[in-house]
């Protein structure tokens, strides 16, 4: 994980454009420009609300469950009022 300055002094350091921290910061983006990615060959998860805040895991069987890097979707369905019971 990534840290992140929060203290003044490491605020004001990372500010220099030849901090270590800009650096980097700098070759994330040129990453991303050309292509990169953020967590490829990472495979899709899909899960599916089983009721009372717990979610399964439905990756394989949605069909999904692709190799390829993919961003966020998310479905949302209010329930029926006979299912608020």
């Amino acid at each position: 994980m990534s840290h992140i300055p929060t203290r003044d002094d490491e605020i004001f350091t990372m500010q220099d454009p030849d901090s270590e921290y800009r650096r980097h910061q700098t070759r994330l983006n040129e990453l991303i420009s050309d292509g990169g990615s953020l967590s490829g060959r990472e495979r899709n998860c899909s899960f599916l609300n089983v009721k009372g805040g717990k979610f399964a895991t439905v990756s394989s069987v949605s069909g999904l469950d692709f190799l390829d890097d993919a961003r966020t979707c998310l479905l949302y369905t209010s329930p029926s009022p006979r299912d608020r019971g």
